[in-house]
């Protein structure tokens, strides 16, 4: 739904100003994942919200174009913690879990094999 970085609050290709602009709406937040090491570079964000407050979608792209995103959003009354797990739908697969103070679902094409170490890069760097 937001794939198009014209839909986004903020358009940021430099991981420091979209790390200002997370410090902006969010207390407790690590830093931005880092993660070039696998191909991706952050293009930007959007503000969303849930029964808890604020929630964030992520954007990073690749050098080809395939985009992933990172939802984080504060525990609530229904998702308190999230069990470590995976779910794929068509093709996409959604990876999710706990770090924190934050509640994380990382997803990316479901072929794409980086899924799984990119999920355990972001739950050590948040």
């Amino acid at each position: 739904l937001f794939a198009e970085a014209s839909t986004l609050d903020i358009e940021a290709r430099d991981p420091a100003r979209l790390q200002a602009w997370l410090g902006t709406h969010f207390n407790r937040v690590g830093r931005l994942p880092d993660l070039a090491g696998y191909g991706f570079q952050p293009v930007g964000a959007r503000l969303l919200s849930n029964e808890a407050g604020p929630a964030a979608l992520l954007v990073f792209e690749d050098r080809q174009g395939q985009r992933i995103s990172l939802f984080l959003r504060s525990p609530g009354e229904h998702f308190e913690r999230m069990p470590t797990g995976q779910r794929t739908d068509g093709q996409l697969e959604a990876r999710y879990w706990s770090h924190g103070d934050y509640n994380f679902a990382l997803v990316s094409a479901a072929d794409d094999t980086r899924g799984e170490s990119l999920r355990r890069a972001l739950d050590v760097s948040l």
